[in-house]
């Protein structure tokens, strides 16, 4: 497989050069809408002695770049005097990051040149006045950095610009480009937000619909691609960017940004929850905060493995494609062989089982840098399209350095089959949503082994088993051996009572059981036995356990309702705590049918749920469990803002459920074709609120 267009080389140096970044003010002469430091402590000028220790240390630590930002760096009377210490102390390259304000003045354009100034990086976030001054809130700011630009390209610095992405700007975003571009400048970098400071104060203003901007940004790439411009972009999720991937942050300039944040904030990571799907360093936050917190129980598995990164890194010219061959040879040679860093779709469906899906982890005492640099260097990530896979929940995809030079074009979606085996149970469930009109029931066991056998046939690699409670049917280890002749993953929906008999657990993973999906709904015994109508409690703590214990990957369902929606978050702690090893919990609203519709008083107001519920999705970001709303026993995204990427149904067409309603209003949202809204029964019951 052929890798990517190639980025030029100047550019992969300029990632892979060492710089050192000072800060030499928290002042500045704008007061961008957006600003992340716009509650910064430090508004004042550092100290002359102070910048100057800082410019040493770079040297020290092999910097071989300098950069000098602020606040606005020109505000600090002693700009012109760093420059030229930095040029003393060796540093091949000095750069400013400015609003360009004060380079509207040509003499102080020639007095940065005369004293070593190479760079200058301008922050412009519009091609109007009108349009760049709604971002800066400062009159005449437009005229003095176009001006700014015009001055230090004729006096010859390498000249590149920043634009910071808003709600405000992205329709604009080609006009910009094209207005730099006929400036003179050709190098330009796209910023995605940073939500902290004056953008989280103003997120109804600024932050945006990554599915809406990203239109925008393909056509400045196609702009840039056309015009030879140089284009960056930062900070930008990387799983929006499949056909784009060569623009895929370097994990070098992810891990820049760690170092930067410094190990404080990481060890305490108070920002987690609605800010992280607008951070750009998210997709490696919790593994760093549970690495400096001691959270990771190991770094490689008890068994042979080896690291995809081993044979894939920024040199090797191999892609998976051409790799897989000699991978696939090696694994058949020895059976106990297992890969790490690669995702199972990639592989043949006998071998699904045999990808390590954890994360590895550095070395308990490397040095908070070197750790950094680890973790990002096997950042791995996945593409929208991943979305709906069966393994997306437990796969992170390929190594981001990876994307970056094959694409995400390998990955493909990995759909499953579920068999509801019975309807008998042992609790009694109050909001129980199954009966036999429920679909996928087939009772009877010829029935269950022809249609086993008919998705063999179908090329069915993935089997969930689910009831009732189907660990009640005596031949369950018999359908997932049969399944297990061609299955890749089998798992089961249980209740986990009668998996507190270890026995019966061993019966079953010999069979073939890769994963179980728990329900679990209360941390108190009280509260489960109004809920389940029965007294297993006990049983199903242990069962989980066992379960864990015995290797099967394991999940958590907890049905939200009126008994349990204020202890969610509580819920989640107890999980954490009691079950080590979970990694995914789904909050499933309480669906009123069936014996939920007799007894609606188990049915709480949606809006009394969402409170705890955010503050329970914030627990697992926190603890690095995944979470999801999922669809039919969800509620509609809208209900929480800024939460919405924990929705099954904001990504995949959902099947418009015919006991579902929408207000008219809803006709104008943007989600309308993917969201099915509320159950009737719960409209009938609160109305829409």
């Amino acid at each position: 497989m052929p890798e990517l267009n190639a980025v030029p080389d100047f550019v992969e140096k300029a990632i892979f050069q060492k710089r050192k970044w000072i800060s030499l003010t928290g002042l500045c002469n704008n007061n961008c809408i957006f600003c992340l430091d716009g509650d910064r402590t430090d508004k004042f000028l550092k100290s002359e002695d102070e910048i100057r220790k800082q410019i040493d240390k770079g040297r020290s630590e092999g910097a071989t770049k300098l950069v000098l930002s602020g606040g606005e760096p020109t505000m600090h009377p002693k700009l012109i005097d760093f420059i030229r210490y930095g040029r003393e102390k060796g540093y091949s390259k000095i750069q400013i990051v400015s609003n360009g304000r004060m380079l509207g003045y040509r003499s102080f354009v020639m007095s940065l040149k005369e004293a070593g100034l190479d760079e200058t990086t301008f922050s412009i976030h519009g091609h109007t006045t009108e349009l760049h001054e709604s971002h800066t809130r400062v009159p005449g700011s437009f005229a003095q950095i176009t001006s700014g630009i015009r001055n230090t390209l004729d006096a010859g610095f390498i000249v590149n610009t920043d634009t910071v992405v808003t709600k405000m700007n992205y329709m604009h975003l080609p006009e910009i480009i094209s207005f730099l571009y006929s400036l003179g400048v050709t190098e330009v970098n796209l910023m995605n937000l940073v939500p902290f400071g004056n953008a989280w104060n103003n997120k109804s203003v600024v932050f945006y619909d990554y599915d809406k901007v990203m239109p925008y940004v393909r056509k400045v790439i196609d702009f840039c691609e056309e015009n030879r411009m140089v284009l960056w972009l930062s900070r930008f999720p990387a799983e929006y960017m499949e056909g784009y991937e060569k623009y895929i942050e370097s994990y070098k300039k992810i891990a820049e940004d760690v170092i930067a944040i410094g190990e404080d904030l990481f060890r305490n990571p108070e920002c987690r929850g609605e800010r992280c799907r607008f951070c750009g360093v998210s997709s490696v936050c919790v593994d760093i905060s549970n690495m400096l917190n001691g959270n990771h129980k190991t770094s490689v598995p008890d068994y042979d493995a080896i690291d995809f990164w081993d044979m894939f890194d920024e040199d090797n010219t191999k892609s998976i494609t051409d790799a897989l061959p000699d991978i696939v040879a090696m694994m058949r040679r020895d059976v106990k062989l297992r890969l790490i860093g690669m995702p199972p779709c990639v592989l043949p469906p006998d071998m699904w089982e045999r990808v390590y899906l954890k994360k590895l982890v550095p070395e308990s005492g490397m040095e908070f840098n070197d750790a950094a640099e680890f973790i990002c260097k096997r950042n791995m990530i996945k593409t929208k399209s991943c979305e709906g896979c069966s393994f997306f929940h437990d796969c992170h995809g390929v190594y981001r350095e990876y994307a970056r030079k094959f694409g995400f074009s390998e990955l493909k979606k990995i759909k499953c089959e579920e068999i509801r085996i019975t309807l008998e149970c042992n609790q009694k469930c109050v909001f129980c949503n199954t009966d036999n009109t429920t679909k996928n029931v087939i009772i009877g066991d010829d029935e269950i082994t022809d249609t086993i056998e008919k998705w063999r046939k179908k090329g069915i690699c993935y089997i969930i088993f689910s009831g009732g409670e189907p660990t009640l049917h005596p031949r369950l280890p018999e359908f997932i051996k049969q399944a297990s002749a061609f299955c890749v993953r089998i798992d089961i929906q249980t209740n986990a009572v009668l998996l507190s008999d270890r026995g019966i657990v061993d019966r079953l993973k010999e069979s073939g059981l890769s994963s179980a999906f728990v329900s679990f709904h209360s941390t108190r015994d009280s509260i489960h036995r109004k809920l389940t109508r029965s007294v297993t409690f006990d049983n199903a703590n242990a069962g989980i356990k066992n379960i864990i214990d015995a290797g099967i990957n394991t999940s958590i369902n907890i049905v939200v309702n009126k008994l349990n929606y204020r202890e969610l978050p509580l819920i989640v702690s107890y999980i954490n705590d009691s079950f080590p090893g979970i990694s995914f919990i789904s909050f499933a609203y309480v669906c009123p049918v069936n014996e939920a519709l007799k007894n609606k008083w188990v049915i709480p107001k949606i809006r009394d749920t969402v409170p705890y519920l955010k503050k329970a999705i914030d627990l697992c970001m926190k603890n690095g469990i995944k979470a999801t709303v999922p669809a039919r026993c969800g509620i509609p995204a809208c209900l929480l803002p800024g939460y919405e990427s924990f929705f099954d149904a904001v990504y995949d067409k959902q099947s418009n459920e015919s006991d579902k309603i929408k207000r008219k209003e809803c006709a104008v949202c943007e989600r309308d074709a993917i969201c099915d809204g509320f159950w009737k029964e719960y409209v009938n019951l609160y109305g829409f609120e």
